[in-house]
C-alpha cells in the first residue's frame, strides 16, 4: 500500500532535484558547469522521479504496469548513476583542484560503466509480477552495498583532504560537513538494508522515506556552498528557491495538515480552513521580515516602478562612471538631477564638502536647509552611524522637528576617504511610496558619486603636480640660461662704463654731450642693475635685516607715476616707528613693486589701491589692497605657479618670482579675493628677534 510519508519524501526529493537541475542547466551557468554536476543531478532526478512514479503507479490499480517498470527504472538508473558521478567528482577535484577548470578527459568515461548493469537487472524487473522494488533487486544489493561503502569512504577522505588545502573563506567547515554527510550516508544505507528493512509495520514505511531522501542532503549542502560561499561561479535565482519552497508547503500541507484538518474536522465539527487563513494573515503581519518580503513581491507584481528605476540606476551608475575627471561642483549639479530622474517630482539638495581641502559646494532644485543647517546634520548622522534616515527618524528631536518643518523625507549621506556628501529629498513623497530596492539603490549610487567626486580632486591634485614639476623642470633651465646670458652681459657692460667715464672726464661738463655721457652711464648703471637682480634671483643671496616701512615707502614713490597715468588712486599706510624684517631691502622692494603694479594695473580709473605694512606678533605683515575686479575661484587655485598670468602681454613670472623670494624667506603670501571684490595679497615675514622681543 502506498502511504503518505513514502510520497511525500518522493515529492519532496524530486522538488529540490527539479529546482536544482533548472539551475544548473541556466544559459549563464553553463560555462561553470562541470559534467560531474550534471550526472550527478540527473542521478538523483532520475532516483527521485522513479519513486514518485513507482508510488503513484502502486497506488491505482488502474495504474499501467508499463510505468511501474520505467518506474523501477528510473530508480535503478539513478542508484548506479550517483556513485559513478561521486567518483568523477572527488578524482576530479583531487587532480585539478576545487576552482580548477581543466581535466583529462579520457579516462573519465570508464568511472560510468556500471550505469551498463542496468540493462540485465531491467530485464529481470521486466518479468517481475509482484514484490516492490527493493525485493526485486535484493540479489544485488549486497555488492551494491559494498562498492557503494568503498566509494563513498575513499570519496568522504579525498573531500576532507581537498577541504584542508582549499585557501577559500567556508571551505574547511564545508568540505567537513561534506565529508560527514558522505559517511552518514553510506552508514544510513547499510543499516536501512540489514536491519531496518527487515521491520514490519510502519517503521519499515519510515525508513523507505529516509532511504529515499538520503541523496538530497549532499545536493542540498552543495547548493548552500554555491550561494553561501561562491565556490562556483553559479548562479541559484531566488525565485527558483521560492518555488521549489512554495512547492514543498504546498505538499507539506496536502499530505499533512490537511489530513489533520479533515480529522479534527470531524471532531468538532468546524470547517479549519478559515482558522488557517486567519493564522498566515497573522503571521505575514505579525513577522516583519516576512511583511516587508510581501510587500516587496507586491510591488514587483503589481506596477512597473521598480523596472523603471532598475533602468534609471543602471544608466545613472555608468554615465556616473564616465564623467570622471570633472569639477566637484560639476558633479554635484549632476548627482541632483540624477536623484531628480530615481525620484520624479521631488525637491532635492546635494552638499558636498571635503574637510581637509577645507571646500564645499552645493546644488539644489530648492533649498530645503542652509548650507550651516545642512551640514550640521551630516555631522550628527556620522556621529550616529547613520547612512539614511526618514525625518521622523532623524538622531535628535530638533533635527527631526526641522526636517518635518522644511518638508524633507529622506537624508541620505555618503563618504569616501575625505569626501562627505548628504542628499535631502523634499516634497510629496510619503516613506511609504519607496521600497527596499530604491532606498538601497540610492545609497549604493551616493557611495559611488562620493568616491568619483574624491577620485576626481586626486586626479586634479596629480595633474598640478605634474604641471608644477614641468614647470620647475623649464624654470630650472631657464634659472640656467638666464644666469649664464646675465654673466656674459657683465663683462661687456664694465668695458662700456670705463669707456664712457673716460669720454665724460674728457668732455666740457657743461656741455649737451655731457649731459648725454651721464646719462648713458646712468642707464649702464640700471642694466647692471638688472643683471644682479637677475643672478640674485638665479642663486639667492641670504638673510639680512631691513627696514619693511621704509621699503613701503620707497616702493608707494616708485609706482606714483604709473598710479597718476592710470588715474588710481595709490596710498601708504605704515606706522611711524621702523619694522624691521629678516629680509634685505631689495627683496622687499621686488616683493611689493611687483605686487603693488599688478594691483594698478588690475584697477579700473577712480580705483584705489593701498599699500599697508604692520606687525603682527613675531611677524611683519606687508599687504598690497585693490578695489579692482577681483580673482576667480580656479584663478586663485594656480595663481603663484610659473608662467600663470591673466594679462594679454604677461610672463606669469611676477607672483611666481614673489612666492619664491618669500618661501626663501621663509615667509608665507596668500590672496582673499573673490569676483567683483577686489583682491588682498599679503606676505608674512619673519620679524627681527630683537625688534619682536621688545
Amino acid at each position: 500500500m502506498l502511504t503518505t510519508l513514502e510520497l511525500l519524501a518522493a515529492g519532496l526529493g524530486l522538488t529540490v532535484d527539479t529546482v536544482l537541475a533548472v539551475a544548473l542547466m541556466e544559459r549563464r551557468n553553463r560555462a561553470a558547469l562541470h559534467s560531474w554536476m550534471v550526472t550527478f543531478a540527473a542521478g538523483a532526478w532520475f532516483w527521485h522521479g522513479g519513486n514518485a512514479g513507482y508510488f503513484w503507479s502502486t497506488g491505482f490499480a488502474t495504474a499501467s504496469p508499463g510505468l511501474r517498470w520505467l518506474s523501477m527504472l528510473s530508480m535503478l538508473i539513478g542508484l548506479l548513476l550517483m556513485p559513478c558521478s561521486l567518483l568523477h567528482a572527488v578524482l576530479r577535484l583531487s587532480q585539478t583542484g576545487w576552482t580548477g577548470q581543466t581535466a583529462p578527459v579520457g579516462w573519465r568515461w570508464f568511472l560510468y560503466l556500471p550505469v551498463a548493469l542496468a540493462a540485465p537487472i531491467a530485464g529481470s524487473l521486466q518479468g517481475a509480477d509482484a514484490g516492490s522494488f527493493l525485493e526485486q533487486v535484493e540479489p544485488w544489493m549486497v555488492p551494491y552495498l559494498a562498492a557503494i561503502t568503498i566509494i563513498n569512504a575513499a570519496s568522504a577522505a579525498v573531500v576532507w583532504r581537498i577541504g584542508r588545502r582549499t585557501p577559500l573563506p567556508g571551505a574547511p567547515r564545508f568540505f567537513a560537513g561534506l565529508s560527514l554527510l558522505i559517511g552518514s550516508v553510506t552508514v544510513a544505507l547499510n543499516v536501512s538494508m540489514f536491519v531496518v528493512m527487515r521491520m514490519p509495520g510502519d517503521s519499515y514505511h519510515a525508513w523507505i522515506a529516509v532511504i529515499i531522501l538520503l541523496p538530497v542532503l549532499p545536493s542540498l549542502w552543495f547548493a548552500y556552498a554555491v550561494i553561501r560561499f561562491g565556490f562556483f561561479p553559479l548562479v541559484v535565482e531566488r525565485s527558483l528557491i521560492y518555488g521549489g519552497l512554495l512547492a514543498v508547503a504546498v505538499m507539506l500541507h496536502q499530505s499533512i495538515v490537511r489530513r489533520v484538518e479533515a480529522s479534527w474536522q470531524q471532531r468538532v465539527g468546524i470547517d479549519l480552513a478559515l482558522a488557517e487563513l486567519v493564522l498566515v494573515l497573522a503571521v505575514v503581519l505579525g513577522y516583519a521580515p516576512i511583511r516587508r518580503r510581501v510587500r516587496e513581491a507586491l510591488r514587483y507584481l503589481l506596477g512597473p516602478g521598480v523596472v523603471f528605476f532598475r533602468e534609471r540606476l543602471q544608466r545613472a551608475s555608468v554615465d556616473l562612471a564616465a564623467r570622471s575627471g570633472e569639477s566637484p561642483l560639476q558633479l554635484a549639479a549632476w548627482m541632483r538631477d540624477a536623484v531628480q530622474s530615481l525620484f520624479p517630482r521631488q525637491d532635492v539638495q546635494v552638499l558636498l564638502r571635503d574637510e581637509v581641502r577645507q571646500r564645499r559646494w552645493e546644488a539644489s532644485s530648492r533649498e530645503l536647509l542652509s548650507p550651516e543647517r545642512a551640514a550640521g546634520l551630516c555631522d550628527r548622522l556620522r556621529e550616529a552611524g547613520l547612512r539614511l534616515t526618514y525625518a521622523d527618524q532623524a538622531p535628535t528631536r530638533g533635527d527631526a522637528e526641522l526636517l518635518l518643518e522644511q518638508r524633507v523625507v529622506l537624508a541620505v549621506r555618503g563618504e569616501y576617504q575625505t569626501i562627505e556628501g548628504l542628499i535631502l529629498i523634499g516634497g510629496q513623497a510619503a516613506r511609504s511610496g519607496w521600497g527596499d530596492e530604491e532606498l538601497g539603490g540610492l545609497l549604493l549610487l551616493t557611495e559611488q558619486w562620493a568616491g568619483a567626486v574624491s577620485n576626481s580632486l586626486l586626479q586634479s591634485d596629480r595633474q598640478s603636480a605634474e604641471r608644477r614639476a614641468w614647470q620647475n623642470e623649464k624654470l630650472s633651465a631657464l634659472g640656467l640660461l638666464a644666469g649664464s646670458i646675465a654673466h656674459e652681459i657683465k663683462n661687456p657692460l664694465s668695458s662700456m662704463k670705463t669707456l664712457t667715464a673716460v669720454a665724460l672726464e674728457e668732455s666740457d661738463p657743461g656741455s649737451d654731450h655731457a649731459a648725454t655721457l651721464r646719462l648713458v652711464l646712468q642707464e649702464i648703471d640700471r642694466l647692471a642693475g638688472t643683471t644682479s637682480q637677475l643672478l640674485s634671483f638665479v642663486r639667492p643671496s641670504g638673510a639680512a635685516v631691513a627696514d619693511a616701512a621704509e621699503a613701503a615707502r620707497q616702493t608707494v614713490q616708485v609706482a606714483g607715476h604709473l598710479a597718476r597715468q592710470r588715474q588710481v588712486l595709490l596710498s601708504l599706510e605704515v606706522p611711524e616707528s621702523p619694522l624691521r624684517t629678516i629680509a634685505p631691502g631689495e627683496a622687499l622692494r621686488s616683493i611689493l613693486l611687483n605686487l603693488t603694479l599688478n594691483a594698478l594695473e588690475a584697477c579700473p580709473p577712480s580705483g584705489r589701491v593701498t599699500v599697508r605694512c604692520r606687525g603682527a606678533g613675531s611677524h611683519v605683515v606687508l599687504e598690497v589692497i585693490d578695489t579692482g575686479p577681483g580673482l576667480a575661484p580656479e584663478v586663485q587655485d594656480h595663481l603663484f605657479d610659473a608662467f600663470q598670468t591673466t594679462k594679454a602681454q604677461g610672463t606669469g613670472l611676477g607672483l611666481y618670482s614673489v612666492a619664491c623670494t618669500v618661501r626663501d624667506l621663509e615667509g608665507s603670501v596668500e590672496c582673499e579675493s573673490s569676483p567683483g571684490a577686489g583682491a588682498t595679497f599679503r606676505v608674512r615675514l619673519p620679524r627681527n628677534d630683537q625688534e619682536s622681543a621688545t
